[in-house]
C-alpha cells in the first residue's frame, strides 16, 4: 500500500507543471496616469521574484489576465517588462539632507496599460507562466481619481556648479488649499541612457512644495558611471500612489538655458534659480502674496532658500 501511494504521489508530481523559477506575485499598484504629451491611461504594476526576493529577470510569463471589481474583464492590455537600473534617495526635511543610496538596484516590474475607466473596489490579477503555474492576487482602488497639475518640462533648470554638483529646479504646482485631505509629493527622475539604450533611472523623493534637486557630485559620477545621456522627469503623484502626472523628458543639456532663470507658476509664484550677489549664486521662491494695497507683493519662502 504503502509502495503504491508512493507511486501515486511520483506520477502526480510529474503530471503537475513545474516552474524552474517558484516565483512569488506581488500585486503592487493600480493607478491613474497623465502626461504632458497629452496622453491619459491607466496602469498596474506587478512583479515576479524568486525565493530570495530577487526579481526574476527572463520573461517567464505565459498570459495575463485583469478584472474589474464588477467580474468584467479589463481589455486591450499593453504589457512591457523593462529590466532596468535604479538609485533611489529622499530628502530629509527634518534634519534638511539629501539621503542616497550607496548603490544602484535591478528591477524588472511587468507594466500592464489600458483606459477603461477605474472603479472602486477590488482588481483581480490572474498570472499563468511558461509552465502553466498560476499566480492570483487582488489589488483595492479607492475610486479617488484625481486630475493632478503637471509640472512642465519647459520650467526645468540644471546646471553642474564648480564642485561637480548637480542642481536641478522646476515649478512648484499649484494645489488647491481647500482640499486639505489631498496628500501628494514629487519624484524627481533621472533617466540614464548608453547612446540610445535605456539603462534605468535616479529617483528621488522631494516634499511638493520644495521645487527643486542637490545631487552632489559623488553620486552625480555614480550615475555618469552608467551612461552618457542624461534626461530630466519630474513625476507628480498622490500619496497613496493612485494618481500621477508626469512631465515630458528633457536632455540635462537642453535644461540649461539661461531663459529658464526666473520661471512663473499658474499661482504667479516666481521660481528664482540664478539670483547672483557678490559673485555667488542662490535660488529661492517668492510666493505671491498680494496685500490690500500692493497687489504686486511677493513674499520669500525661507524654507527654498539655497546657496548655489
Amino acid at each position: 500500500m504503502k509502495r503504491f501511494m508512493a507511486i501515486c504521489v511520483v506520477a502526480l508530481a510529474l503530471w503537475l507543471p513545474v516552474s524552474a523559477y517558484a516565483a512569488v506575485l506581488s500585486f503592487d499598484y493600480i493607478q491613474h496616469r497623465k502626461y504632458e504629451n497629452g496622453s491619459e491611461f491607466n496602469v498596474i504594476l506587478f512583479s515576479l521574484k524568486d525565493q530570495s526576493g530577487n526579481f526574476i529577470t527572463d520573461n517567464i510569463v505565459k498570459s495575463i489576465e485583469v478584472s474589474d471589481p464588477d467580474g468584467i474583464t479589463v481589455e486591450s492590455l499593453n504589457i512591457s517588462h523593462p529590466f532596468e537600473k535604479a538609485l533611489y534617495g529622499h530628502y530629509d526635511a527634518q534634519n534638511s539632507k539629501w539621503i542616497y543610496d550607496n548603490t544602484f538596484s535591478s528591477e524588472g516590474y511587468y507594466y500592464v496599460h489600458f483606459t477603461q475607466t477605474l472603479k472602486s473596489g477590488k482588481y483581480h490579477l490572474k498570472i499563468t507562466d511558461n509552465s502553466g503555474i498560476i499566480y492570483l492576487a487582488d489589488k483595492i482602488f479607492s475610486g479617488s481619481t484625481v486630475t493632478l497639475p503637471i509640472i512642465s518640462s519647459k520650467s526645468f533648470y540644471a546646471y553642474r556648479d564648480n564642485l561637480g554638483n548637480m542642481i536641478w529646479t522646476w515649478n512648484v504646482p499649484n494645489i488647491s488649499t481647500s482640499d486639505s485631505s489631498l496628500n501628494t509629493s514629487v519624484r524627481a527622475i533621472i533617466e540614464i541612457y548608453n547612446n540610445d539604450n535605456y539603462i534605468g533611472y535616479l529617483n528621488f523623493q522631494v516634499p511638493t512644495h520644495l521645487g527643486y534637486l542637490f545631487v552632489p557630485n559623488n553620486v552625480y559620477q555614480k550615475i555618469l558611471a552608467e551612461g552618457n545621456v542624461f534626461k530630466l522627469l519630474i513625476q507628480f503623484r498622490t500619496n497613496d500612489n493612485q494618481n500621477r502626472s508626469y512631465s515630458n523628458s528633457l536632455r540635462t543639456e537642453d535644461a540649461a538655458s539661461p531663459q529658464n532663470c526666473v520661471s512663473v507658476a499658474d499661482n504667479l509664484n516666481l521660481n528664482i534659480s540664478c539670483a547672483e550677489y557678490k559673485g555667488n549664486r542662490y535660488g529661492f521662491i517668492l510666493n505671491y502674496s498680494p496685500v490690500a494695497n500692493d497687489p504686486y507683493y511677493w513674499r520669500m519662502d525661507p524654507n527654498t532658500f539655497m546657496n548655489k
